[in-house]
């Protein structure tokens, strides 16, 4: 049977001479009592994703674990497929996570979930884009008018074409050589 779905039923009997039929009653069975939730990404990168969710309702019974799930290929992700475990959510009705590692521009499908004595409860589907990967060219540094306590190093930064890159910080690192 399906939940809050309204039925018709009769008992029946088969016999020699046939069957016979009972009154006919109607019945509805109860509302699913897992837990709702929504799902937000609320920021994405070329390997994070920035999550959110918020448990609706627990339907009157305690949640006993949370997370999210997701996955490349399935368009509908389940607890079954690779997830994120947030923990005992109890009386903590929003939770959030940063999904990191991820492939850069790859599209992902993610839902929030919750559980509870009832079963499962799963947000809507949340699909995303990982950005493409952000690549820079660096020259080997050049040395220029070493002196005893100085030097002047230069390289030179390559941005592909066609490519809007921010570049937040530029250097040069170095050591002693030993």
């Amino acid at each position: 049977l399906q939940a809050n779905t309204e039925y018709i039923a009769r008992a029946y009997a088969t016999n020699k001479a046939g069957t016979g039929y009972g009154e006919a009653f109607r019945f509805t069975t109860e509302t699913l009592k897992i837990p709702q939730l929504t799902c937000e990404s609320n920021g994405v990168t070329a390997f994070t994703a920035d999550l959110t969710a918020n448990i609706t309702t627990d339907c009157g019974f305690a949640v006993s674990e949370s997370g999210f799930c997701y996955s490349e290929e399935t368009l509908v992700p389940t607890i079954e497929n690779l997830k994120i475990v947030i923990g005992n959510s109890g009386n903590i009705k929003t939770f959030n996570h940063i999904l990191d590692n991820l492939e850069p521009n790859t599209k992902f499908y993610l839902r929030a979930y919750a559980i509870n004595e009832k079963g499962v409860g799963y947000s809507d589907i949340v699909e995303f884009t990982t950005e493409k990967k952000q690549e820079v060219t660096l020259a080997m540094p050049t040395v220029e008018n070493v002196k005893e306590t100085t030097a002047s190093l230069k390289s030179v930064i390559t941005i592909p074409e066609g490519e809007d890159i921010a570049i937040i910080e530029k250097g040069i690192c170095y050591s002693l050589f030993t």
